[in-house]
């Protein structure tokens, strides 16, 4: 299988299946960026397939690598207690 060169520089290529362009939201107004379907990924022990991926660069003052979105969290139980401040994955819906 052969996979297409994507904008994406933070994924390697063979991890894409397919990409175009959304408009999201930001601090600074409303941009576009590029949105790839990725084979999978991986966080600790969960793993999820076809999860689709907006690449953007967040600034390293913002102090994250990255961010979970309901693309991929919807594959799983998701539990977010804001009084404790604990978010709880797990496996099954």
């Amino acid at each position: 299988m052969t996979f297409p060169q994507h904008p994406c520089s933070s994924a390697p290529s063979h991890l894409c299946i397919e990409w175009c362009r959304t408009l999201i939201i930001t601090a600074n107004g409303v941009i576009e960026a590029p949105l790839i379907t990725v084979e999978r990924i991986r966080w600790g022990e969960l793993e999820a397939g076809a999860v689709e991926v907006v690449c953007h660069d967040i600034p390293e003052l913002a102090g994250i690598e990255g961010l979970l979105g309901l693309s991929f969290l919807q594959h799983f139980r998701t539990l977010i207690d804001y009084t404790t401040g604990v978010l709880e994955i797990t496996a099954g819906r």
